[in-house]
């Protein structure tokens, strides 16, 4: 009876999906290197399989696949996951592949998922999420429950969850113990996050608050995060807003800039134009605050066409010890 009832549900499933499919021509020109050019194939997919009674569960899946072909020097200091291989450079790009089950104000999940922590924009002062070498954050293994109590508002959420978080996106380490609570006070909304990770023989607590608001016609928002092995403290405050059909978010964080690990304080700016309907100049600027500082300017300019997007960027880094420059061309087609 009970198989009945699973094949039953089963067939009044739903499958939704949806994806892009992008192909890219970069290069890569460091100081007294040759310009390194590539080619990349990258797609992005997402399904979710709705299961009926009796299971009423949600079944998802992301993958974010790519491949690279160029001269070694056009990979940069960030190999994929899986290595490079005589001038090719392959990620899986598995994302997430989680199971959810919604009981009344209860979410219970498990699998591989999404769990971003950061409050900033423009950083990330503490993350429990690995990321490849195209700097696209991936989900973390584990079991999550989260409780919405109706009576406090809907913006009231506890959450608990045992992680395995990966490290260099291969080995995992111990189990990860994690604890948040979030609420709307006046207008602000707050999380608060206790966790208590595992690595290399070592354990530490991690404690963070983070939240924003809105202040007139501005964004504040903020994030602070303290490490007691070794004792670090992390953290960002930003703003942002429109000035007419401009876009600006500055932010001020202490931070480990991708693809480094290592925190350093930073100074960043970033502008949008929004041009016509579906077009977009973005400029980002962030300055590392170092023994040697480091300059990264960025500018992008996308422009979307039905399901076709066209995107032009260049950007690069200046310092005492880099100057590099990056500039790529893509087409993106969605479906």
């Amino acid at each position: 009876m009970s198989l009945a009832l699973l094949f039953m549900g089963m067939a009044h499933a739903q499958l939704r999906t949806q994806g892009a499919l992008e192909v890219a021509l970069g290069a890569d020109l460091a100081e007294g290197v040759r310009a390194a050019p590539s080619w990349t194939l990258a797609g992005h997919l997402e399904a979710a399989h709705t299961l009926g009674a009796p299971l009423e569960a949600t079944l998802t899946l992301a993958l974010d696949p790519s491949v690279r072909v160029g001269r070694a020097a056009a990979f940069g200091a960030a190999a994929f996951d899986a290595g490079t291989f005589g001038g090719v450079a392959f990620d899986a790009g598995l994302t997430e592949a989680y199971a959810l089950v919604r009981r009344g104000e209860v979410d219970l999940s498990a699998g591989l998922e999404r769990l971003p922590l950061e409050v900033a924009r423009l950083s990330a002062p503490f993350s429990v999420e690995a990321r490849n070498a195209r700097g696209l954050p991936r989900g973390v293994l584990g079991v999550r429950a989260a409780w919405y109590p109706q009576a406090f508002g809907a913006s009231w959420r506890v959450r608990g969850a045992l992680l395995y978080p990966a490290t260099h996106g291969a080995a995992f380490s111990a189990p990860t113990p994690l604890l948040g609570v979030r609420g709307s006070f006046g207008g602000f909304e707050l999380e608060a996050t206790a966790l208590y990770p595992s690595a290399h023989g070592t354990s530490s607590l991690v404690v963070g608050l983070g939240g924003s608001g809105l202040f007139g016609a501005t964004v504040l928002y903020g994030e602070a995060w303290l490490l007691t092995q070794p004792l670090e403290a992390r953290g960002a405050l930003g703003a942002s807003g429109y000035l007419g059909a401009r876009l600006w978010t500055l932010e001020a964080a202490y931070a480990a800039p991708p693809p480094s690990t290592a925190p350093a304080p930073q100074l960043a700016g970033q502008l949008t134009l929004l041009q016509r309907e579906a077009d977009a100049l973005t400029g980002t600027v962030r300055l590392l605050v170092a023994d040697t500082p480091e300059l990264q300017p960025a500018l992008t300019y996308s422009a979307l066409s039905g399901d076709e997007e066209l995107t032009l960027s260049a950007g690069g880094s200046w310092g005492e010890r880099v100057r590099a420059l990056n500039v790529s061309v893509g087409v993106r087609s969605f479906f």
